[in-house]
């Protein structure tokens, strides 16, 4: 029945290839980094190959297997976008309990721009990654003139994308759907999602940033919207998702999110923890019944040990997991807001909000005591991320740049990890964060431009060290940005910096020290974490 109402859903949502006009290749403004190259391949024409539509196909298969395949009714297209011949092909790995007839979920992952259908699991560990779903990679709508594959942001390539969610839905036993898009195709689904809102039940974009041109409002409102990125993502600028993230949120997405990834290197270009978190907000977020959503929140909030929490930056996503448990929250008692009020700044009357977040009705006593406990262990830890932060703050003499600021590395991971938690909200009010946060993108601003548009070091280095000190709470500088200065400033004349330039450069030393002094203090506290009773 639920497979049944799924593809009814698609073929209803068919119409509405018109509802979003996208660029054509290469339009939209958006920073754009070329990918690193991907690991070895596994090679498609060794993998054996599945028809899921033929009877007893599914039944046969073998769970954890990658099995090659092709769409029945997806066709890619030319650079003109002219149908180019043969059917999408896609790889697909069966989750460890599959059952033929029991409806999963569908993560469709997209390749970036130049790879091809066997990036995905070159990429992600077939093994180990998202055991619990069907997991499918999905090669592009077009190929280029050069024969390179992309998913193009155009109207055209939203028909064969369209097409091949259809197919992968009559294909297999489907219960929910979810886009995973990787830098450009992460754009791609972004745009996709706008237009066919009903097609899908989220999108993760990793690495990706979106198009100035993709709707905030309207249809995709009713989705959940993960960004996953690496502050230290040397290929990619983390700024492009964060500044993603912040532009849902100021048209009022109610579940636009960011996770942060743990990439150290650039040709590291698959973010597994991330995604899968992402995954699993999406899930609890989405969920029909209670016992689905705990068990998204417990997954989300297992505990990681030091090692794995000092491999990057990434921490325990409480914040996704806390607003999960809102939905077991009695509903508050709203008011009616006034005609005047209803008006947006721009004069703009807001859509209809699309209630993704609804609550859970008719609990049963032990889902509800669930909810409370793990919603009281998420604020009792946030407390104790709290109180240190205050003590670091006051240690350093406030929010400002001194031997002593190791609150810089804390704040940083925390503010995202802990978004929504109700005292880490109190503290950031109380701290003026949030208010000091846009003059430190500004002041981060230069800096990345600086970076960017590869001025002379001697500018570089300048453009650093004066605007560092008002840019303490900009959490997306450029992940180069240490190393770059330490080269230079070993250099010192030959780079063009001078006797004063390297003696204001001892500040940026420190502002390095303090921010791993910080973030490792992030993480022993992190390492405490536990889900026992």
């Amino acid at each position: 029945m639920m497979m049944r109402a799924r593809m009814a859903k698609l073929v209803l949502a068919g119409a509405l290839v018109a509802e979003v006009m996208l660029a054509p290749i290469g339009g939209g403004a958006c920073v754009h980094a070329q990918s690193p190259a991907a690991p070895a391949t596994v090679g498609e024409s060794s993998l054996p190959e599945l028809k899921p539509r033929e009877p007893g196909a599914l039944s046969a298969a073998k769970p954890m297997t990658v099995y090659r395949a092709q769409c029945q009714r997806a066709k890619a297209l030319d650079q003109e976008g002219s149908t180019a011949g043969d059917p999408i092909r896609y790889q697909v790995r069966l989750p460890e309990a599959f059952e033929a007839s029991k409806p999963a979920t569908l993560l469709v992952v997209l390749h970036p721009e130049g790879k091809t259908v066997d990036w995905t699991f070159a990429t992600y560990d077939a093994k180990s990654f998202r055991t619990r779903d069907v997991v499918i990679a999905m090669e592009s709508t077009t190929i280029t003139d050069e024969g390179e594959r992309v998913f193009a942001p155009r109207t055209q390539d939203a028909v064969p994308m369209r097409d091949a969610l259809l197919d992968f839905s009559r294909a297999f036993p489907t219960a929910k759907i979810i886009l995973v898009g990787h830098e450009d195709a992460g754009r791609f689904a972004l745009a996709f999602a706008a237009g066919f809102p009903r097609l899908i039940d989220g999108v993760v974009a990793v690495r990706s940033g979106m198009l100035d041109r993709t709707p905030t409002r309207g249809g995709i409102s009713g989705l959940p919207v993960v960004f996953v990125h690496s502050p230290k993502d040397a290929g990619v600028a983390y700024v492009m998702s964060v500044d993603a993230r912040d532009a849902f949120r100021k048209d009022e997405h109610p579940t636009a999110t960011l996770r942060r990834g743990s990439t150290t290197d650039a040709k590291v270009i698959g973010e597994a923890e991330g995604v899968s978190d992402a995954v699993e907000y999406i899930l609890g977020i989405t969920a029909r019944t209670p016992s689905e959503a705990l068990l998204a929140c417990e997954r989300l909030l297992r505990p990681r040990s030091l090692d794995e929490l000092q491999r990057g930056e990434s921490g325990i996503p409480f914040g996704m997991a806390r607003e999960i448990l809102r939905r077991f929250e009695a509903e508050k008692p709203k008011e009616e807001a006034k005609p005047e009020q209803e008006k947006r700044e721009d004069g703009m009357i807001p859509p209809p909000k699309f209630d993704v977040t609804r609550k859970f009705k008719d609990l049963s006593e032990e889902d509800r005591k669930r909810a409370f406990d793990l919603s009281v262990k998420i604020e009792q830890h946030a407390q104790q991320h709290a109180r240190a932060l205050r003590l670091a703050v006051r240690s350093s003499g406030g929010i400002k740049l001194g031997a002593s600021s190791v609150w810089i590395g804390h704040v940083s991971a925390l503010r995202e990890d802990f978004r929504g938690v109700e005292s880490i909200e109190e503290l950031v009010q109380e701290l003026g964060i949030d208010a000091q946060y846009e003059a430190a993108r500004d002041s981060g601003d230069v800096i990345r431009s600086a970076f960017a548009e590869e001025k002379p070091a001697e500018q570089v280095f300048r453009a650093v060290v004066e605007q560092l000190p008002s840019a303490l709470l900009d959490d997306a500088l450029p992940a180069g940005m240490e190393k770059a200065m330490t080269d230079w400033a070993s250099e010192g004349e030959k780079a063009g910096i001078d006797a004063e330039l390297l003696r204001a450069y001892e500040t940026v030393k420190v502002y390095f020290e303090c921010r791993r002094a910080g973030l490792k203090a992030y993480h022993g506290l992190l390492a405490g974490w536990s889900l026992e009773r």
